[in-house]
């Protein structure tokens, strides 16, 4: 398995839209306008991990969450999604560990 911060622009981005829609109806909106608000320098990160060639999961940082007094708390992980088949097998884990190590990277 391995990981790939995406843009709006990358290949990975439309097919990763299409499971959210069909698998997490409730996130789709969300990660669509994160798509469309790549305004900030290094915010938001979509990052996937793929496996044989397949999307099987992602998560999102962004600078700021919905909640009004944070205390200056950035970045948040916005979203941990892992597709059903793909499920118990400890890959949201593995998600998390990257995140936290991109975030670490980050300072």
């Amino acid at each position: 398995m391995h990981f790939k911060v995406i843009t709006q622009n990358s290949p990975e981005t439309k097919p990763l839209l299409d499971i959210l829609k069909k698998e997490w109806k409730e996130a789709f909106g969300w990660l669509t306008d994160v798509i469309d608000d790549w305004s900030q320098k290094d915010f938001p990160q979509i990052v996937i991990a793929i496996e044989n060639n397949e999307i099987i999961g992602e998560y999102s940082l962004v600078q700021r969450e919905l909640i009004k007094n944070n205390k200056g708390r950035t970045p948040w992980l916005g979203t941990l999604f892992i597709r059903e088949k793909y499920r118990k097998h400890n890959y949201s884990r593995l998600l998390v560990r990257d995140a936290c190590a991109r975030v670490k990277n980050m300072g």
